[in-house]
């Protein structure tokens, strides 16, 4: 089950509930910002809309989790949580995807009315803020 109301408690409710029923039942976030509390509590997946346009930054998060990395998976947490910031530069995350696909090279569409893409000037402080984040570098292509 995905829990994406970005409530940490409410998502830690929902697994309680869910495991006492059936031990090996799986609650995911729908928050990447959220997995790395999350997995210390038994959540152990995340479906996560910030890996469409960074997953190999989802990924690093998640294998430093598995690993007990916790200086890592902090540091990359707070990467995350920076990155879906910026993403969210035009007032609605799932759009700035877009962007930074298009900035990567990969040209998926564009979002549907009455969401909006980015326009110049976002789309400029988002690679600007990526790069600085080292998630991209100059070229557009992915930093990390």
């Amino acid at each position: 089950m995905k829990d994406s109301s970005g409530s940490f408690t409410l998502l830690g409710e929902f697994n309680q509930a869910a495991t006492r029923e059936n031990a090996d039942f799986a609650c995911m976030s729908g928050s990447v910002g959220l997995i790395q509390p999350a997995f210390n509590i038994g959540i152990k997946g995340c479906v996560s809309g910030t890996a469409n346009a960074f997953p190999e930054l989802a990924v690093s998060l998640y294998k430093a989790l598995e690993a007990h990395d916790w200086e890592k998976s902090g540091e990359l947490q707070n990467l995350v949580i920076a990155q879906r910031k910026i993403q969210a530069a035009s007032g609605f995350r799932p759009a700035g995807c877009y962007t930074f696909l298009k900035l990567k090279g990969i040209d998926c569409g564009t979002v549907r009315r009455p969401w909006r893409e980015p326009n110049d000037q976002e789309a400029r402080y988002m690679k600007e803020e990526a790069i600085k984040l080292g998630l991209l570098r100059g070229d557009g292509l992915s930093g990390r």
